[in-house]
């Protein structure tokens, strides 16, 4: 059963690609078979498919398809050929619509209420014809030019009036000028951005569009504003200014002592052992990358950290400058700062919900 778009192949085309989709359905059967497969067409053109012509771009794309097998090309008249003409007159194959649908064109007098055009055969909406003539607040500039108009010994090269049935509009290098209405100006601008045949465009891409037609004093701030207010523009476009800002390496430590810059997080929810169901990790991050692990409990209090780092780190390195750490409770307590600032070493905890921070400890976490 063909395709719609394989319904308007050339005949030729249609019996050549009925031999294809018959050695496609037997592939398995006869691609590498040593003898010759025996095709038999009422086509008797195909016979001649070998031959030096002229192909098209389709028939040039199944010819290698064709030179995989081996076969042979045979003619028989169709009215010897009843079995497979009695399947390819199967109905279940041959809806009863016709091949070609047929395509009524309509009179131009059926489009006269959606499409008009003005005496310069340019396409206007009536309704928004009628609210600019309805609109007469207008700023000091084109208020200077309609009254220059109205004097018959000036002209402006750049302004004109132009007359419909409902009102006079101001027109500015050939584009209407838009009165000062809020409302109308988004109305307008909407039309070529939020249609569906607009398309969303960008801010450029909406501006020269909409100047093509239109002018107004601020058109562009205007627009640039329309645009950056669009929820489908913020919900389904890429962001190609992002705020967030770039990441800066931590700096190492200058000193040649191990653990003179550390950093220390929580590994938690462990099973238990030994009654602990958690371990402090704390990480050399300027020299050694050794790493000190400490068992402990989930509930861990700003205490025990101290604890720990005197009996771990004071004890035996001496006192680190400077100690990394997340957020948690234990790590940010105004105590367990004020003690670290006493002994004159800097707390740098991380930023909120950022874990890459502190990249070294949490890669021992793992």
């Amino acid at each position: 059963m063909f395709a719609p778009a394989e319904k308007n192949y050339q005949i030729y085309d249609r019996e050549l690609l009925a031999i294809i989709r018959a050695l496609r359905t037997w592939r398995h059967y006869i691609h590498g078979s040593q003898l010759p497969v025996t095709i038999i067409t009422d086509h008797q053109n195909l016979t001649f498919f070998k031959q030096p012509q002229r192909l098209n771009q389709r028939q040039r794309r199944w010819i290698p398809e064709l030179e995989e097998y081996n076969y042979v090309l045979k003619h028989h008249k169709g009215a010897t050929m009843i079995q497979s003409d009695a399947l390819s007159r199967r109905p279940d194959h041959h809806p009863e619509e016709d091949e070609n649908e047929e395509t009524i064109l309509l009179p131009d007098n059926l489009f006269i209420n959606a499409l008009k055009l003005d005496q310069e055969q340019r396409m206007f909406d009536d309704s928004l014809q009628k609210t600019i003539t309805s609109i007469d607040k207008l700023d000091s500039e084109a208020q200077a030019a309609i009254l220059n108009l109205s004097n018959v010994d000036t002209s402006d090269p750049d302004w004109s009036l132009y007359p419909t049935k409902h009102g006079i509009i101001l027109l500015f290098q050939n584009r209407i000028y838009l009165p000062d209405d809020l409302h109308l100006r988004r109305q307008v601008t909407k039309l070529y951005h939020d249609t569906p045949t607009a398309g969303h465009p960008g801010q450029q891409g909406t501006l020269l569009a909409l100047q093509n037609d239109y002018f107004w004093p601020g058109m562009t701030k205007f627009v640039n504003n329309y645009v950056k207010g669009c929820a489908q523009c913020q919900q389904n476009k890429i962001n190609r200014k992002p705020s967030k800002p770039p990441l800066f390496p931590i700096e190492h430590s200058t000193e040649t002592r191990p653990f003179s810059q550390i950093s220390m997080d929580l590994i938690t929810d462990l099973p238990i052992s030994n009654g602990y169901d958690s371990i402090l990790a704390i990480v050399d991050h300027g020299l050694t990358k050794g790493v000190v692990f400490t068992p402990c409990n989930k509930t861990i209090t700003n205490e025990q950290v101290s604890d720990i780092l005197f009996r771990k780190i004071l004890t035996k390195y001496g006192r680190p400058n400077k100690i990394i750490s997340d957020r948690g409770p234990q790590f940010v307590a105004e105590v367990f700062t004020t003690a670290l600032s006493l002994m004159g070493i800097k707390s740098a905890p991380s930023t909120a919900f950022h874990p890459q921070t502190d990249g070294a400890t949490e890669r021992n976490m793992v």
